[in-house]
């Protein structure tokens, strides 16, 4: 048997309601030439037969059955498993566009890694763009790109970019995003259009996101550690804003995990930050950390996510307006 171009790989958790469009989204392909990986996740509801039910009807697919591990380690797996030169990953609740693989395997010639936006092309890397230009991008948010339904080149698709906590698997696109960006040497290819349909299903093991003091740490141990010590200057200012954010929900959902004496020493380690690289705070940020009433910084908390939220609202309007103009 040949192998295939393209690995298409599926972690699988607890999806019943979204899996069987998803896997027809897969084989609706007008690309044909790849395998579909199926790892289930020691799913409790009816998962498992969806998958080899799947399997039985293409032999493109298939299905390896375990015990519950957690994304991480769905993950290896997957990349173990995976036959292919080039490898796709999808959340369990996702879908393709009829033409994904296909536009996206024709940017593949002289690059490790193939990505896509919805933004307008032109937006994003210059045409004289370098690979330090797209990693600086990644890590100011400056270029936003898909962590799912990519192309990546599976030799640089090491077990290292998954090494992480279990307590972070609903966080591991933007640590193992970072661990690729320095992992590349060769500028990556962008498609500039929408063939990727993020939905939200509430117990996919890729959307759980815990809020917490304790989170808030251990994550900014691995999204640090994940950028070379020699790089992290350039990108602290960066990172400090990242740390801010991230406190907002903690001050709303827990206030007082911010007064004890845990939550003084990650302040303090912030107020050190933001000294040592110059960034510049607003009003909110400096409410979180120097606030000492617990009613205030949840009231901040509040604010900012509100805001947020709004915020998404809004761009979810404009995107829908868009296609309906286009």
């Amino acid at each position: 048997m040949e192998t295939p171009k393209i690995s298409v790989c599926i972690p699988v958790y607890n999806a019943e309601k979204f899996l069987p469009s998803t896997l027809d989204s897969v084989l609706n392909q007008t690309f044909k030439d790849f395998e579909l990986i199926l790892v289930d996740d020691g799913s409790t509801d009816s998962c498992g037969a969806i998958c080899d039910a799947y399997a039985k009807k293409d032999p493109r697919i298939r299905v390896i059955h375990k015990q519950n591990e957690g994304i991480v380690k769905t993950g290896i797996r997957l990349c173990h498993e995976a036959r292919s030169e080039w490898v796709c990953f999808m959340d369990d609740d996702d879908t393709l566009e009829p033409e994904a693989l296909e536009s996206m395997y024709k940017l593949t010639d002289g690059t490790d890694l193939v990505a896509w936006t919805s933004k307008p092309e032109g937006s994003l890397l210059p045409k004289n763009a370098t690979i330090e230009d797209y990693r600086v991008g990644q890590l100011t948010g400056k270029i936003r790109t898909s962590g799912s339904g990519r192309l990546v080149r599976k030799s640089i698709y090491t077990d290292d970019l998954f090494d992480f906590p279990r307590e972070l698997q609903g966080e591991t696109d933007m640590i193992s995003n970072t661990r690729l960006s320095f992992k590349l040497t060769r500028l990556p290819h962008i498609l500039y259009k929408p063939i990727y349909n993020h939905r939200r299903n509430p117990t996919s093991i890729s959307h759980f996101k815990e809020v917490s003091l304790q989170h808030e740490r251990l994550f900014y141990k691995y999204f640090i550690g994940s950028i070379p010590e020699s790089e992290r200057p350039k990108y602290m200012q960066h990172i400090v804003m990242l740390k801010l954010n991230g406190l907002f929900p903690v001050a709303y959902r827990d206030p007082a995990s911010l007064l004890t004496a845990e939550g003084e020493e990650y302040l303090a380690e912030i107020r050190e930050n933001v000294r040592s690289s110059g960034y510049k705070l607003h009003l909110k940020e400096r409410m979180i950390l120097g606030c000492r009433v617990a009613p205030l910084l949840k009231l901040t908390g509040f604010l900012e996510l509100a805001h947020r939220s709004l915020g998404f609202k809004l761009w979810r309007i404009k995107q829908k307006f868009r296609t309906s103009h286009q």
